[in-house]
């Protein structure tokens, strides 16, 4: 409880989908099964209702870069372990 769980479910980055090894937020949120739309997301990230790697996301333009691992979070018990797709 109050951390990330052992068994997060993986979603891989399909490499069309990033732009210089990066892929912006929403449409990260939404590719994983977090957000239902890109709005979704955007409205999530303005009330601090999504997290990547524990940190709260504050800017709805974060580019990610995810050629590491990264957990993305929403709300407080959903996960998703995002990564490029090999």
């Amino acid at each position: 409880k109050g951390g990330i769980p052992d068994d997060v479910p993986e979603y891989a980055v399909a490499a069309s989908e990033l732009e210089e090894g990066k892929i912006w937020i929403c449409k990260l949120a939404t590719l994983a099964g977090l957000t239902e739309s890109n709005g979704e997301a955007r409205r999530l990230i303005k009330n601090s209702g999504i997290k990547l790697d524990g940190k709260t996301v504050q800017d709805q333009n974060l580019q990610v870069d995810v050629s590491e691992a990264k957990v993305l979070q929403k709300g407080k018990d959903k996960f998703v372990k995002v990564m490029v797709a090999n």
